[in-house]
């Protein structure tokens, strides 16, 4: 591995550690308190959602990517073997560090960046999904619809979800995505 190479990677360590680790064992919320104003509103809830997502879609590239370094491929499996088990976590409504999907619209945004991850990686994290949590991913996910998008850039974020429902072989809303595509060429 290069000079340059590894000081990349050590920047995304340093920035990603804490998420990925907290999640995979399933203590974001103890390690990540919320700290806002008494009258904000239960948006706060969606903070873990937002920071489980973004984290994996920006690493997720990296994820699939072929790397010469053993030592490099063995950090990307130990990840991708983390962030599954987030996602586990994070998508089963029963546990105490699942992500919110409801309430606030929110949600919408913050679940295209989850959607977005599981479409970037799908070697490393889609397709070695077990079967539960593959079926959880499709509910929360399938949960977003009684939710209608804003009219901007969130009928994509939509369309994204719809697109990560169609690669986990859900059924999926073809609507929702054909007019994010129209509206947003427009």
């Amino acid at each position: 591995m290069n000079e340059t190479r590894g000081l990349w990677l050590d920047a995304l360590e340093r920035c990603c550690r804490p998420v990925i680790d907290a999640m995979a064992i399933g203590e974001l919320k103890q390690r990540l308190p919320i700290h806002h104003h008494p009258e904000a509103g239960p948006e706060c809830s969606r903070t873990y959602l937002e920071a489980a997502g973004r984290t994996m879609a920006g690493i997720a590239p990296w994820l699939d990517a072929e790397v010469d370094s053993e030592r490099e491929a063995e950090h990307q499996r130990r990840v991708a073997e983390q962030l599954r088990q987030s996602i586990s976590i994070g998508c089963d409504p029963d546990h105490v560090d699942s992500w919110s999907f409801v309430g606030m619209d929110q949600a919408i945004v913050d679940a295209a960046f989850l959607a977005q991850a599981l479409l970037r990686a799908p070697k490393s994290l889609m397709e070695k999904l077990d079967a539960s949590t593959r079926q959880k991913v499709i509910d929360r996910f399938t949960s977003l619809r009684a939710r209608k998008p804003h009219f901007n850039n969130w009928l994509l974020f939509s369309a994204c979800t719809e697109a990560a429902l169609c690669a986990l072989g859900a059924p999926w809303d073809r609507m929702r995505v054909d007019y994010a595509l129209r509206q947003h060429e427009q």
